[in-house]
């Protein structure tokens, strides 16, 4: 957890350095998206997890967001898989490196021996723009996830990068 911390860390002070001439593509209606990022989960009840996902996406308006996330999980005693769909208000505007979000999460997981959970969630977080279609990501979603056991509420931090696709 702490490597992940610092290398978001490094990751942002280069970034910040390169910066000067880009001039970033989204969010802008019609733009597409792939995201992929280290999110480390930890639920009230049970032991923390390190989850890599991909996440494409897909602008319907200037600053609407609709996202399917998709993750293999590696567990212990079972591979766990998870999918969902998640919506992201970005309050940046096309051409600024800083992309501020808000948004909401359902996503349903299924693993061996009938396993399966539900997790509804909020997340906030920023895009930083590195070139003209490439952002650092950091990620923070709370939410509560729902099984066959009592529900207990979930917290993950993430950290990745998102490849931007001009929809014009």
């Amino acid at each position: 957890m702490k490597a992940i911390i610092l290398g978001g860390f490094l990751l942002a002070g280069t970034c910040l350095c390169f910066g000067q001439s880009i001039r970033p593509v989204a969010p802008e209606k019609g733009a597409y998206s792939v995201g992929f990022s280290l999110q480390y989960f930890k639920s009230q009840h049970s032991d923390s997890i390190t989850l890599f996902q991909v996440t494409p996406g897909y602008f319907v308006t200037d600053n609407l967001e609709v996202r399917l996330p998709f993750a293999v999980d590696r567990g212990f005693n079972a591979d766990e898989i998870v999918y969902g769909l998640g919506l992201r208000w970005h309050f940046g505007h096309k051409g600024r490196l800083f992309d501020p979000f808000v948004g909401g999460i359902y996503e349903h997981a299924t693993a061996q021996g009938g396993f399966k959970e539900d997790f509804f969630g909020g997340v906030i977080g920023a895009n930083y723009f590195v070139a003209n279609n490439v952002a650092v990501q950091g990620i923070l979603q709370i939410g509560s996830d729902r099984t066959r056991l009592p529900d207990e509420s979930s917290t993950s931090l993430g950290f990745g990068f998102v490849v931007f696709f001009s929809g014009k």
